[in-house]
């Protein structure tokens, strides 16, 4: 990772722009979906000697994959991250990561795993019971597994995007209007994209082939309708931008440039910029 935005946005955004907010959605579900998914394999093929293969289900269903941006927002905030991503796809080529698109494969696996080792039996009055406990374990490992996946995507992204809005983000008025966050995972993805390892933008430079990308949740931002926690959101470190920087960006490239996001970069990292266009000669 290089650098960290926090992006204030919402849907009047698109409505400056040459495709309408429909069209810009269609073009990100379109690229994400191009991403491909993990390849879902039937439990029995990940049991060795009675033992689950945890690392063999991660890089199977949650791989790591190529991409530019990591967009870290709220679940209720899917169509609207789907936008944006197909408005840097087709504004600038740029590739995304969107951590709700495996969110999925974490309810799938924990429904393989809790079929087989959580005492899945009929209920009488329908549907079925699961052991507690046995369900606690398998909701430990499958959350680890997506927590860890999400946090080596986070360490590949070149940037980080926190999708800032009234769904992912709140003020906490008491307290110096400290930002909060309800999510875990936006709180996990925050946290770690400030604590993990800054890479020169010459690390992205040197190799244009590079894998970059992104996250959030396995659908947890509403744990139940009784239970709210509240998280500090550590968003001081992020680059505050907003809807306006985006134009900006946007009528300053020209379509030619070999990396779009140096021209975001030079409001905030100049010489940074400088150096690696004078050492690598674009």
């Amino acid at each position: 990772m290089f650098a960290g935005f926090n992006l204030e946005i919402n849907e009047h955004f698109f409505c400056s722009q040459k495709k309408t907010f429909s069209e810009y959605q269609k073009i990100g579900k379109e690229h994400l979906a191009s991403q491909g998914k993990g390849v879902e394999k039937a439990l029995s093929e990940y049991i060795k000697n009675n033992i689950v293969d945890g690392s063999e289900i991660q890089k199977d269903w949650f791989p790591e994959i190529e991409a530019d941006i990591f967009l870290s927002h709220s679940s209720k905030d899917t169509e609207l991250v789907n936008a944006i991503a197909g408005w840097l796809y087709d504004s600038f080529g740029l590739k995304c990561f969107v951590d709700s698109n495996v969110w999925c494969y974490a309810g799938n696996i924990a429904d393989m795993l809790n079929s087989d080792y959580s005492n899945k039996r009929s209920d009488v009055d329908g549907g079925y019971l699961y052991d507690h406990k046995k369900c606690l374990k398998v909701s430990e490992h499958v959350n680890t597994m997506l927590n860890v996946a999400l946090q080596k995507m986070i360490d590949k992204s070149e940037s980080v995007f926190l999708i800032n809005t009234d769904k992912s983000i709140h003020i906490n008025r008491d307290s110096n209007s400290i930002d909060l966050t309800y999510s875990p995972w936006i709180y996990m993805e925050l946290v770690c994209s400030e604590i993990v390892r800054k890479k020169p933008l010459s690390f992205y430079r040197y190799d244009k082939k590079v894998c970059h990308a992104i996250s959030e949740k396995y659908q947890f931002d509403e744990i139940n309708n009784d239970l709210t926690i509240s998280y500090n959101a550590p968003t001081q470190y992020l680059i505050k931008i907003n809807q306006d920087v985006l134009k900006k960006w946007k009528n300053q490239f020209n379509g030619k440039h070999p990396f779009p996001l140096d021209i975001l970069y030079n409001d905030y990292f100049e010489s940074e910029v400088e150096k690696n266009k004078k050492y690598f000669k674009y």
